[in-house]
Parts: structure tokens; sequence; C-alpha cells
């Protein structure tokens, strides 16, 4: 199915995983990060890789995972405003026969973001350490270290549900309000 989020988030998740890499290299010395980083290779040592490979690069994957998991709901979020913002402004002139796609791709807004925020296999090793090539990780990320991540540094803003997102829900019940069949 066609995503209805009509934002194109590339930039917006480079920088949130770059950014990510380096707060854990700035904070690698903190106590609780240093906690952080050894449970992490412990859940991650031995688990599988798309390839079928075991993780062999613990700290690769700790830091994948997490700079994967910050970049994909930060990007998810963006997404889903600047979809609604999209949506605002062509359903407030909108082409004569656009109205029913437009409104059809809206209503999909909160589903899809509630579909991409229950995401949680994140993060990748490399297939050997002399290669370029990415090798997904197939075990979700850690409740420790997604914890860590949606606190510490989302700073609990993006949740988990359409619903707590309230600059998101506004923007959608506004149009709902225009637009009655999007409830």
């Amino acid at each position: 199915m066609a995503t209805c989020f009509t934002f194109s988030n590339a930039g917006v998740q480079s920088i949130y995983h770059e950014a990510t890499h380096a707060w854990f290299d700035i904070k690698s010395a903190r106590p609780d990060v240093a906690g952080l980083v050894k449970r992490g290779k412990v859940y991650y040592s031995g688990s599988l890789r798309s390839s079928g490979q075991k993780v062999d690069d613990e700290d690769r994957a700790l830091q994948e995972a997490a700079a994967a998991y910050v970049a994909h709901r930060a990007s998810s979020y963006f997404a889903a405003y600047a979809s609604l913002s999209n949506y605002e402004k062509l359903l407030g002139h909108p082409p004569a026969n656009g109205v029913t796609q437009a409104l059809s791709m809206a209503r999909r807004v909160p589903s899809e973001y509630d579909i991409r925020m229950a995401d949680r296999v994140m993060g990748y090793q490399m297939m050997s350490r002399f290669s370029s090539v990415q090798d997904p990780l197939t075990k979700p990320i850690s409740t420790d270290l997604r914890a860590f991540c949606d606190r510490v540094l989302l700073e609990l803003r993006i949740p988990d549900s359409f619903n707590l997102a309230l600059p998101l829900k506004r923007r959608y019940d506004a149009l709902a309000q225009k637009f009655p069949t999007l409830r």
C-alpha cells in the first residue's frame, strides 16, 4: 500500500541518525550511558542478522539500533506533520476531482503513524569488517535502549500513539471539523 505521507523525510532521518551517533560518542563516559552500552552488548551478542550471520560487533549493532530508532521516530513524526500540512493546503483549495482522494489519504495519517511507531526492529551491522553492505538486525530494539532513547534523546516528545501526539492530533481534528468524513 502506498504511503499517505507526502513528505520526503530523508534529511530529517539522516540528521537524527547521525546526531544519535554523535551523542553516544560524546556521552560514552557517563555512567548511565556506559551501563546502557554494556547491557546492550549482552542483548545483541549472538543475535542474528538478516543474512543469518550472528552479530559480531555488538557495539556497532547497539549504536545502529539506537540511531535507526531515533531517526525513524523523528522522521515519522515530521512526515505526519508535513503531510497534514499538505492536506490542509490541498483541501483548502482542492481541484474539483481531488477532494475524495485527499480525504482518503488524510484519513490514513493516524493509522500510518501508529503503524510506524510500532516498528521495533532497527539497526544493522556491516556484512563484514571490510564491506559497505548493511546487514539488518532481526532482533527488536531492547526495551532498555528504547526507553532510554525515548526519554533522553527524544525527550518523551514523540509518543507511540497518534492520539497522544497532541500537535498532530490538533491539526487532524481541525481538518476533521471542516471535513467530518475524516472521523
